[in-house]
């Protein structure tokens, strides 16, 4: 989504869909305590949420955190 006003010529919120738009995803994305649970909690767990409260976001997030340890492989 792109913004445009007068005063900032141009300014990118991202994609309106976090799975379309990882390099904005890979900046803005903010780990809660739910994300650090997930990467550090007990092995299996479910995210449940409404439509648009951020799961896919989570999950790549989750992912990309998941590839930088040595001892996991992601199949994806």
């Amino acid at each position: 989504m792109t913004v445009r006003s007068s005063s900032t010529p141009h300014v990118s919120l991202g994609a309106t869909r976090a799975e379309s738009d990882g390099a904005m995803l890979a900046v803005a994305f903010v780990p809660t305590a739910d994300f650090e649970l997930l990467e550090h909690g007990p092995t299996h767990n479910f995210v449940v949420g409404r439509r648009g409260t951020g799961k896919s976001a989570l999950f790549l997030e989750l992912q990309a955190a998941f590839r930088k340890k040595h001892q996991v492989l992601v199949l994806s």
